[in-house]
């Protein structure tokens, strides 16, 4: 009978440890939306930089694959710069007899897009056209 209270005891003892430890060290986790944030602010930043560089036009006009805009964004968004595997797309509207070149969209889990208003004098005519850029999360 000794050997039975025994056993009861340390399990006893074992589950008051296990509960004190749940009671004080909880097991939980915060959802945050940072993720989120940081590609929506780097959509912006991005669209801001492109149209600082003056490179709109440029971008609105080349093809998708082996571009100058490939190559713009495969360094900026590397993953050995950024920490993080995106994917990316652009969309022009209202610069088809210009030669504007939408790229198809990617597969992507959660994305963002931005668009941009320009206008570019080509021969006297002025055209406004939109540039959108999106980016991704591709898992």
């Amino acid at each position: 009978m000794k050997g039975i209270a025994s056993v009861l005891e340390l399990l006893l003892t074992g589950i008051i440890l296990i509960l004190a430890f749940l009671h004080f060290f909880p097991q939980y986790s915060i959802r945050t939306n940072w993720d989120s944030a940081l590609l929506e602010l780097s959509v912006k930043d991005t669209l801001n930089t492109i149209d600082r560089l003056n490179k709109t036009y440029d971008f609105s006009i080349m093809a998708c694959q082996g571009s100058e805009f490939e190559t713009f964004m495969n360094k900026t968004f590397s993953p050995v710069y950024s920490d993080e595997a995106y994917v990316w797309w652009k969309e022009v509207e209202n610069l088809d007899d210009q030669g504007g070149i939408s790229c198809r969209v990617p597969y992507f889990t959660k994305g963002k897009k931005e668009t941009i208003v320009d206008v570019v004098v080509i021969d006297d005519t002025f055209y406004v056209y939109s540039f959108t850029l999106g980016l991704g999360y591709p898992y």
